[in-house]
């Protein structure tokens, strides 16, 4: 039997108006985002086009925020279907919405020519 979304046993540090989701950002929007996947849609999804039904006027709208649907699908690309549950929902979620959140590699950081070679000799010395 699949997982069920249910909050009430999430830890309080999941939700909204605690430090959990400040130190987490994108948590709360994850969270009430699988909330609403479950009420709206039938699991397992297949496609983004399964997402369309969580979608009032053109944005995924939550209690703290609207989201555009380009930025739902930015953060669930096709390469994350089919996703099986909503705690499925959760988790591809959270990581689409942090991998939205992280700045642009710099120059040499990318590891396009980065030098990952190590200033220390390969072995320790034994003395």
């Amino acid at each position: 039997m699949a997982a069920e979304f249910r909050p009430e046993r999430w830890p309080r540090a999941s939700y909204p108006d605690s430090a959990g989701a400040q130190r987490l950002p994108g948590l709360d929007l994850a969270t009430h985002g699988a909330k609403l996947a479950q009420e709206r849609l039938c699991f397992p999804l297949r496609s983004q086009q399964d997402l369309l039904p969580l979608f009032d006027h053109g944005a995924l709208c939550l209690p703290h925020a609207r989201l555009p649907l380009d930025e739902v699908l930015a953060c669930l690309p096709a390469s994350v279907f089919p996703i099986e549950s909503s705690l499925d929902f959760l988790g591809k979620a959270l990581v689409g919405l942090l991998s939205l959140a992280l700045p642009e590699p710099e120059d040499g950081l990318d590891g396009e020519g980065a030098d990952f070679s190590s200033p220390r000799p390969a072995t320790l010395p034994l003395a």
